[in-house]
């Protein structure tokens, strides 16, 4: 049997709940699949959306005790190292109804049957599984006989958990120049690039791509596209857009190569142009020639 430090432990040794991208102890997401299976049987429909937790690493328990020590109230995170969901052996849900009400109490049963409690009052959707032993929440063990790989696209960021969302995050880092690969998985160079884009904008360094990183990208990413926009294309640039045009209309047999060069081909094609649309032949496209170069809507 390993055991596994809070928080550290390897996606590839716990199991996804119902392919929410999300994963916890084996033991624990046994309990939870039967759990929510007899509550879906009484009636009452339960589920854990895109920011609830089940297993929360080390780094995302860092996040969120900076994020509630940023707002006065610490509290309201563990220390990182220690939190029960550093283990797997919690879930965050949704549905329970009010703490103490009919369907709290009838949810309240069915869970208690399979292991599992609501540990804390003014957290009405934190359950846990009490069947399993823990060292303190400083660690746990997991048995290899009851391990299923897990075949789910987990990012390995809880923010944006499967592999898809992910990659559209490293296209924000890359949009910025940082040359990811857009695997989808949150791994060293995508932390390290995290890190260094929250060090430039003034934000926590602590490598978690979260929400206030991700409103901070975006809005970084939008700001450089309206900028880039807004630049002078350059001069080869304008050339291949006029080669591009002056081939459409047909004006060199064969076409113009578009390479951007204006050679003695491309001032040819730009009077032969000039000429069968009554405008000044001087192999120059000024203002006059490219508006009517642009008017032909192929």
């Amino acid at each position: 049997m390993a055991t596994y430090t809070n928080g550290q432990i390897p996606r590839s040794v716990m199991k996804q709940f119902r392919q929410t991208g999300k994963y916890g102890h084996p033991v624990f997401i046994d309990h939870l699949e039967k759990a929510f299976q007899e509550c879906s049987r009484a009636g009452i429909e339960l589920s854990i959306g895109s920011g609830q937790d089940i297993f929360r690493d080390y780094a995302g328990q860092v996040y969120w005790k900076n994020y509630w020590s940023g707002r006065g109230t610490p509290g309201n995170a563990a220390t990182p190292g220690e939190s029960n969901h550093g283990l797997g052996i919690c879930a965050d849900i949704s549905g329970t109804g009010t703490w103490g009400s009919a369907r709290w109490q009838k949810v309240s049963d069915i869970f208690q049957k399979h292991g599992i409690s609501f540990t804390v009052r003014s957290e009405v959707w934190h359950v846990q599984d009490m069947t399993i032993k823990t060292s303190g929440f400083r660690s746990v063990s997991i048995a290899p006989s009851v391990v299923t790989p897990s075949k789910g696209a987990y990012s390995g960021n809880p923010y944006f958990p499967s592999t898809k969302a992910f990659a559209a995050v490293q296209g924000g880092y890359n949009a910025l120049g940082y040359g990811l690969t857009k695997d989808g998985l949150f791994g060293p160079a995508t932390a390290a690039a995290t890190r260094d884009f929250q060090r430039k904008h003034g934000l926590v360094v602590d490598g978690v791509h979260g929400p206030g990183t991700e409103k901070k990208l975006i809005e970084v990413v939008a700001a450089k596209r309206k900028a880039d926009a807004q630049k002078p294309k350059p001069l080869s640039e304008v050339v291949k857009d006029q080669q591009r045009r002056l081939n459409v209309w047909g004006a060199a047999t064969p076409p113009l190569a578009v390479d951007g060069i204006p050679g003695p081909r491309f001032k040819q094609a730009t009077r032969v142009f000039q000429k069968a649309h009554g405008l000044s032949v001087d192999g120059v496209i000024g203002a006059k020639t490219w508006a009517k170069l642009e008017s032909n809507p192929r």
